[in-house]
């Protein structure tokens, strides 16, 4: 960030004169476009502001630089390194000199500080807060934003690529663009979270993504914040919303340490390619009949090892899976009123609509019709065959 120019920081590198005597002889006129460089003098430097805003750039002792808006004439002392750059595109600095100037080597690549941010949020696509029953499960989707989830009761799973990523109240986790992912809860709790998906300016830091952030009180409240922004909209809702999540990430950044975890060893890369890959296809097949072995031959393993990495990463088998995912997905179709029992039961290869009714209350508790009841979905549903 720019500094002030006052007298007492400049005093390390010159004075400020008194500005109704001081006087210039030349005129320089610079371009964001162009190289800048540091030079110096072998006797004092007078710079002026002209046209346009310009940044003076001044080396310490030790090397680094410090920056300031040049909005007043300057002295700077004899052989004092610096350089002048535009704010925007371009600038005028007026400057007198009793010595030519001279051009010097970059010890450093020469930069204003103007403040930018690291995390630059362009555009919020959803914002959704939403509590699920006990046993909730989301077969999986891969998109181009970046997923933010943030857990606000119970325990949420996070499977993004082939890894669990479990997230407990206050904990959160982001998703980076193009990774598939899905979701499930606990069968003995529901969970409550929120999922804001969003695109940046610039790529997000890499020690924000896919790792569990643990609990913030800072975070905690600004979610809190977030959420009351949600349900009473003002005149500026949006932009509240798309820097509240600006700020949340950038909470989170502030506590973790920068760079990537650890490597994962390579056998425990392949397994979780492999679930991974075996997840995306039950994801999007919920509407066949798909059986253990042709999972397997999908994902080019046996019928055992994909057993067994099933076991070992989800502690369920995959027949039972693909169960859960095709009654997850009967959830969204009893919600949205679409079709009859009979028609949802055969649409999702079930057996007869008995057979889908027997599982969908060993699952949930409930019946399709008592879970309609509960959900408030379209009237006149359920719909008689």
């Amino acid at each position: 960030m720019l500094q002030y120019l006052s007298a007492a920081a400049l005093s390390p590198f010159g004075r400020l004169p008194d500005p109704q005597r001081a006087s210039f002889s030349e005129k320089w006129d610079l371009r964001a476009d162009e190289p800048a460089q540091y030079v110096c003098c072998g006797s004092a430097v007078k710079l002026g502001p002209a046209e346009n805003m310009a940044v003076l750039v001044l080396l310490r002792l030790s090397g680094e630089p410090v920056s300031f808006y040049l909005d007043k004439p300057v002295e700077l002392q004899p052989n004092t390194p610096f350089a002048v750059l535009p704010m925007e595109e371009q600038c005028s600095v007026l400057w007198e000199a009793g010595a030519p100037l001279i051009t010097m080597e970059q010890p450093a690549p020469l930069v204003h500080s103007i403040l930018t941010p690291s995390i630059d949020l362009q555009r919020l696509y959803t914002f959704f807060d939403q509590s699920q029953q006990p046993g909730f499960l989301f077969a999986g989707e891969r998109h181009q934003p970046y997923e933010l989830v943030f857990v606000c009761q119970g325990i949420l799973h996070n499977l993004v690529g082939g890894q669990d990523y479990v997230l407990h109240a206050n904990e959160a986790l982001v998703i980076p663009p193009d990774q598939w992912h899905m979701q499930y809860g606990e069968a003995d709790r529901p969970v409550r979270f929120v999922t804001v998906t969003f695109s940046c300016r610039q790529p997000l830091p890499q020690c924000l993504l896919l790792r569990e952030l643990p609990e913030q009180m800072a975070a905690a409240e600004q979610m809190r914040a977030l959420l009351r922004a949600l349900r009473e909209p003002g005149a500026y809702g949006s932009d509240l919303l798309l820097s509240g999540v600006q700020l949340l990430l950038a909470q989170y950044a502030c506590g973790l340490p920068q760079g990537r975890e650890g490597q994962r060893p390579d056998s425990l890369r392949n397994e979780n390619q492999i679930l991974d890959r075996a997840l995306e296809y039950v994801a999007g097949h919920t509407h066949e009949r798909t059986s253990v072995e042709q999972l397997a031959k999908h994902c080019s393993v046996s019928a055992p090892y994909l057993s067994l990495l099933f076991q070992r990463h989800l502690h369920i088998a995959p027949g039972a899976y693909m169960l859960r995912a095709r009654l997850a997905e009967s959830c969204l179709l009893l919600q949205n009123g679409t079709g009859t029992m009979s028609q949802i039961a055969e649409q999702l290869c079930f057996s007869s609509p008995q057979h889908f009714t027997a599982a969908f209350k060993r699952q949930y508790g409930m019946s399709p019709s008592a879970y309609v009841k509960i959900h408030g979905v379209k009237e006149g549903w359920p719909r008689a065959d």
